[in-house]
């Protein structure tokens, strides 16, 4: 049905300025009239020379002209545009351990119990509160049980959710390769490669650093956002500096770096920071996926960016949470453990059982 003057009037306000701005008249959207038995004119501060002007215009030309960006509300900031990111939430951790006895079992473990409240809802709820605009779940088709009833419970909270269910997926690296098939995946994105990861942070400092620095250099591909937790996590180096990544531990023993690097005044190992399981990725990420089919999980790419340094000369740094905020991955059935108990124990207020 077309838009004619009458029903120009029961736009949102907003139309005001942006049909004025159209018709080269002057702006006052405090005095634009909602009633057609009213008026039918924008008003300005010279009414009387304005009304001549106003007769003269094709309304129903402009509004046809300029309906959809009229539907689509105000121009978004550019920098609101660039960064927004996408998320892309995995709903297995492809690591049947976890379940012990119920490897078999259909139900994948973004949809099991935490406190009496699917994994799912709590790793959404604070994706909601990261301002996450759009959100890839993805699953292997073999695994699918409970994700129908969290597509139909949230996919009306963000502006696009859409669940992707792949056939044959075994892994992370299966998953991002299945995702740019489809072509969804374009740009930027947070990356929870386990479901079972939950934070109170909102990301709003980390998303924002991660954007300062790929505007100066576009080398910067891979932001990690750790936490300081414990003693004896998986070793890595860093400069004290930047927080840059120089050296990764060593997939056979987490205990030992990959390649010689010592301790310094300018480089600082640390076995006190623990992987949260948030990863903001550029696009250099999918397409390390992309190209390389063996790669199966984040650690893979890390490694290749080491590897081929001198030919990919990419960055990757660590992000460590600050004191007053919390995250936490499970990766097995004690980790799981863990994270149950930190839950009751509202590490992550306000993402507590009662709000999930």
């Amino acid at each position: 049905m077309g838009v004619t003057v009458d029903t120009m009037f029961e736009l949102s306000e907003f139309a005001a300025p942006l049909i004025c701005e159209a018709a080269a008249l002057p702006v006052d959207s405090g005095h634009f009239l909602h009633s057609p038995t009213t008026a039918n004119t924008c008003h300005s501060s010279n009414s009387e020379d304005d009304s001549t002007e106003l007769k003269k215009i094709n309304w129903n030309k402009i509004i046809t002209e300029n309906i959809e960006l009229i539907r689509m509300g105000p121009k978004k900031d550019q920098k609101e545009e660039e960064t927004t990111l996408s998320a892309v939430v995995i709903a297995d951790n492809f690591n049947d351990s976890i379940f012990l006895h119920e490897a078999a079992s259909e139900i994948p473990l973004a949809c099991r119990p935490l406190c009496n409240a699917p994994i799912i809802n709590y790793t959404l709820l604070w994706l909601l509160k990261t301002g996450v605009k759009r959100v890839f779940l993805v699953s292997t088709e073999s695994r699918t049980e409970g994700l129908k009833l969290a597509e139909k419970n949230w996919s009306l909270q963000f502006e696009q959710f859409q669940w992707i269910r792949c056939a044959g997926s075994k892994s992370v690296g299966d998953s991002i390769r299945e995702l740019f098939a489809l072509e969804l995946l374009k740009g930027d994105f947070l990356l929870i490669s386990n479901p079972a990861t939950i934070t109170n942070s909102t990301l709003e400092k980390n998303i924002a650093k991660y954007y300062e620095m790929r505007k100066k250099d576009k080398s910067n591909a891979l932001n990690l956002i750790y936490v300081e937790f414990g003693k004896e996590n998986p070793k890595l180096a860093l400069m004290r500096e930047t927080n840059q990544l120089i050296a990764y531990h060593s997939p056979n023993n987490i205990h030992q770096l990959e390649g010689h690097v010592k301790e310094s005044t300018t480089v600082s190992i640390r076995t006190d920071l623990m992987f949260s399981g948030i990863a903001i990725c550029s696009e250099n990420i999918s397409n390390a996926f992309k190209d390389n089919f063996d790669f199966e999980t984040l650690s893979d790419v890390i490694r290749e960016f080491f590897d081929k340094e001198e030919i990919l000369n990419l960055n990757i740094h660590i992000d460590v949470l600050p004191e007053d905020e919390s995250a936490y991955s499970a990766t097995d059935y004690a980790t799981l453990m863990n994270l149950s108990q930190m839950v009751m124990d509202r590490w992550f207020y306000p993402i507590v059982p009662g709000n999930s």
